[in-house]
């Protein structure tokens, strides 16, 4: 969490562009990502969860592109905002 509300961050085991998709049920409405790493990717992110209410289950997927890996869809998963 940060001054401006729920922060997720993702540790990557390669560097790559990371999207995050998360909603109180499919199909998931919310979406973060950082458009920066589509030139440089990081191994490290962090999304702000605009729309999470502290305390919520969301459900999470996300998506890594790395250029010279190819594409990694990250299982959905329910997940509680941090308070």
């Amino acid at each position: 969490k940060d001054e401006h509300g729920p922060v997720l961050v993702v540790v990557l085991s390669r560097p790559a562009a990371f999207n995050l998709q998360w909603g109180s049920r499919p199909p998931l409405e919310h979406s973060a990502s950082d458009p920066k790493t589509r030139k440089r990717p990081l191994v490290e992110h962090r999304l702000r969860l605009n729309g999470a209410e502290a305390g919520a289950w969301i459900l999470v997927r996300g998506a890594a592109e790395a250029p010279q890996y190819g594409e990694c869809l990250l299982r959905t998963r329910w997940m509680r905002v941090p308070r």
